[in-house]
C-alpha cells in the first residue's frame, strides 16, 4: 500500500525549497546562525550569558522542580549574572529527571508543542525526556549550518545508514526521502548480510554526504575490504551517536574516501559540539553551554571531568546543568582565531561490534517487538564469548518472569542479530560502567581484536 503522506511529500518535493519545508522557525534560526558565526568570542559569549539568564528566569517563575530547587538553595534567577554564578546552580541527573518527569515541565508545557524522546541508555538507565518544538527547530538549523561549512548544501544527494524501522530484510532500501533527497538504508540489512545491496545502492545514488554511526559503517567497512570492493569515494563522511574508537575510525578509513566530521551530542540537550575525527570539538555557542564538573575528575587527567550540558532553547522542559555523564576536558580557546571553545572527548557513549563467524555485525539491542520486556530489566549487556556464542547478562527487576520473559529476550535477541549467534542468559547483581561512567550495552574482546589486525 503506498503511504499517502509519503505521497504527498514527494510532490511537494518538486515545488518546495528544503528551508521552506521546515517552516518559519527554522528559516529564521538558520539565518540567524549565518549571521552568529562572523560574530567574534565577545559577542557569543554575551548571547550564551544572556540566553542563560532568560532560561533561569523563565525556569525560576514557570517549572515547578526549579522553583523548589532555587528556594531550598536560596538561588535566585536575578542573581545570576556571570557563568561562575550559573555553575552555582545544583547538577541535574538522570536519575532525577526520571523521578521528576512532571515536574520538570514547564506550567504552559504544551504550548511549546513538545516533542517527546529518550536517553540513550549509555549509562544503563533511560529517561524520558521532551524537546520544545522551537528548540527543535534550532537543532536542525545548527545541524545544516554545520553540514553547510563541510561543503554539503540543501537538496544535495545524502545517504543516511540509520537504525532500522523493521527488520525486513526484504525491505532494502527504508525510503528515498525526495524532499530530503536522502536515501535512508536499513542498518538492519548489514547485520543481516545484505551488504552488497547497500553498497549497490550506495554506488547507484552517488551520496555527496554519508551520515552514519561509526559502528555500523565500520561493519560495513569490514565487508568493503573483505570482498575485494574497490573504496567508496564520497565528499563527506558524517558520523555521530557513538564515540568513534581509533579501532573504528581505521577500519573505515580504508573503505570510505573522504572529509570525515562528527559531532558530539545527547538526545537530552542534542547537538552540543562539532569537530574533526579526533575527538576533538568546537562548543556550539548559540545552541548550549558546556561545563566540566572538576569534582569527577580521574587520576589519568586531573584537568578532566564530566561533561555539564545546558541547552538554551528548551523552555518547556528545561534541562539546566545536566550530567552527561561523559569524560572530557574543556580546552578553551586554542588559537586567537577560534571564537568558540574547543571540548576534547576523553569517553563516552559507544556501542561496539560483535564479531561472527560471517564478519562484523552491529548490536541494536533496543529495537524489540516486546519493548515492554525491556521495562522489567534494570541493565542489560550482550558479552560474546566465542565467535558463535552470546550472554545475554541482566539485572531483572522483581516483576521479570525468568521462563516466560527471558525465552522471549533469548528469541528476539537472536533474530535481531540475525541468528548469526547462540544467545543464552546470565544474571548478575550488576554491570559495571566504565571509567567515562558509560555502559556498553555490547563488549567483544573478540572484534576489537579483529578490528586492530585487520
Amino acid at each position: 500500500m503506498i503511504n499517502p503522506f509519503k505521497k504527498y511529500r514527494d510532490f511537494r518535493s518538486r515545488f518546495i525549497s528544503l528551508p521552506a519545508y521546515y517552516g518559519r522557525n527554522f528559516i529564521k534560526n538558520y539565518n540567524f546562525l549565518l549571521k552568529s558565526k562572523l560574530w567574534d568570542r565577545e559577542q557569543l559569549q554575551t548571547y550564551k550569558l544572556n540566553q542563560l539568564k532568560l532560561l533561569v528566569a523563565h525556569a525560576e517563575n514557570n517549572v515547578p522542580y526549579y522553583r523548589e530547587l532555587f528556594k531550598q538553595n536560596s538561588i535566585s534567577s536575578a542573581q545570576i549574572n556571570t557563568f561562575e554564578d550559573f555553575s552555582q546552580i545544583p547538577i541535574l541527573t538522570r536519575n532525577i529527571i526520571k523521578n521528576n518527569i512532571d515536574r520538570l515541565k514547564a506550567d504552559n508545557f504544551q504550548s511549546y508543542s513538545p516533542i517527546k524522546t529518550e536517553t540513550s541508555g549509555t549509562t544503563g538507565e533511560v529517561a524520558t525526556v521532551y524537546r520544545s518544538a522551537y528548540h527543535e527547530s534550532f537543532r536542525l538549523a545548527a545541524k545544516w549550518r554545520q553540514w553547510n561549512s563541510y561543503g554539503y548544501g540543501f537538496k544535495q544527494r545524502r545517504a543516511n545508514i540509520t537504525m532500522p524501522w523493521s527488520n525486513r530484510v526484504d525491505d532494502e532500501v527504508c525510503e528515498l526521502d525526495k524532499i530530503e533527497n536522502s536515501l535512508i538504508i536499513n542498518t538492519f540489512h548489514i547485520i543481516a548480510g545484505n551488504s552488497d545491496k547497500v553498497i549497490n545502492r550506495l554506488k547507484d545514488f552517488k551520496p555527496r554526504l554519508i551520515w552514519a554511526q561509526p559502528t555500523v559503517l565500520a561493519a560495513l567497512s569490514e565487508y568493503i575490504i573483505n570482498h575485494g570492493i574497490e573504496p567508496f569515494e564520497v565528499d563527506n563522511i558524517a558520523t555521530y551517536g557513538e564515540k568513534s574508537y581509533p579501532h573504528v575510525r581505521k577500519v573505515i578509513k580504508q573503505a570510505f574516501k573522504g572529509d570525515y566530521f562528527e559531532y558530539y551530542g545527547n538526545r537530552e540537550n542534542s547537538i552540543g559540539a562539532w569537530g574533526k575525527w579526533d575527538n576533538k570539538f568546537y562548543e556550539l555557542s548559540e545552541y548550549c553551554h558546556l561545563e566540566i564538573d572538576k569534582q569527577t575528575a580521574v587520576v589519568e587527567h586531573p584537568s578532566a571531568g564530566e561533561l555539564i550540558s545546558t541547552s538554551l532553547h528548551n523552555y518547556a522542559f528545561p534541562l539546566i546543568r545536566y550530567n552527561s555523564q561523559d569524560l572530557a576536558i574543556m580546552n578553551g580557546y586554542i588559537s586567537e582565531n577560534d571564537n568558540y571553545p574547543q571540548v576534547e572527548l576523553l569517553g563516552g557513549r559507544g556501542k561496539d561490534l560483535l564479531l561472527s563467524s560471517k564478519g562484523l555485525t552491529v548490536p541494536y539491542l533496543p529495537h524489540l517487538y516486546e519493548r515492554k520486556i525491556l521495562n522489567l530489566i534494570k541493565k542489560y549487556q550482550l558479552y560474546q564469548k566465542s565467535i558463535n556464542e552470546v550472554i545475554l547478562k541482566l539485572v531483572p527487576l522483581p516483576d521479570f518472569d525468568r521462563k516466560h520473559d527471558a525465552e522471549v529476550m533469548v528469541e528476539q535477541f537472536t533474530k535481531m542479530l540475525a541468528n548469526n549467534f547462540q544467545v543464552s542468559i546470565e544474571y548478575v547483581d550488576d554491570i559495571p560502567v566504565t571509567k567515562s561512567g558509560k555502559y556498553p550495552m555490547a563488549v567483544s574482546p573478540l572484534a576489537i581484536d579483529y578490528l586492530i589486525k585487520l
